[in-house]
């Protein structure tokens, strides 16, 4: 499903969130049956639902088809949050798991989409999830803002013939550091 065509049902979403309350199974069950119902056979749509509590450091997220987000641990352990179930508005009958993990004063996490890592240079090689790994490790010290500009520019340097604004459009990145008072930065 093309990218403008889902910003279209976010609207959408947010009301199935309130059709599907709290509980997050139910929400995702109901975005599920929203896009089945009004988009044509073989539309899809990927999607990463994440809850993070402040207070407890816990997030609670449901990968279902996305490429898998990065959570950089402090200490510079990598997990790949992976998709945990299928897309959405595939198949009729969907149900999903959640996944928790426990965030740590440090610990950065990084959404992206394929607009950071599919982006070709000259020569045709793709910028790629490793690249973006190594990219946001050299940069993991730096305030959330800038962390998102360098990842950012260091696809444009790969490719610089890419159009600028298509990292913008296409890439729903978000990057939180955890400090040990848990204030986002």
């Amino acid at each position: 499903m093309p990218a403008v065509r889902t910003l279209e049902y976010a609207g959408a979403c947010l009301q199935a969130r309130e059709v599907g309350g709290d509980e997050p199974r139910r929400f995702l069950r109901s975005v599920n049956q929203l896009f089945y119902e009004n988009t044509a056979d073989g539309d899809y749509a990927t999607f990463f639902f994440a809850e993070y509590n402040d207070k407890t450091g816990w997030l609670r997220f449901a990968n279902c088809g996305h490429l898998a987000a990065l959570l950089l641990r402090r200490d510079d352990a990598l997990e790949r949050l992976a998709s945990i179930a299928t897309v959405l508005g595939l198949f009729e009958d969907w149900d999903c798991m959640l996944e928790e993990r426990q965030l740590f004063p440090g610990d950065t996490l990084v959404l992206y989409t394929d607009g950071m890592t599919e982006s070709f240079n000259d020569s045709g090689e793709e910028f790629g999830e490793q690249r973006l790994i190594e990219a946001l490790q050299r940069h993991r010290g730096e305030s959330s803002q800038a962390l998102v500009s360098s990842l950012l520019d260091e696809v444009r340097q790969f490719n610089p013939n890419e159009q600028q604004g298509r990292h913008h459009a296409h890439c729903c990145q978000l990057s939180r550091k955890l400090r040990a008072d848990m204030i986002e930065d």
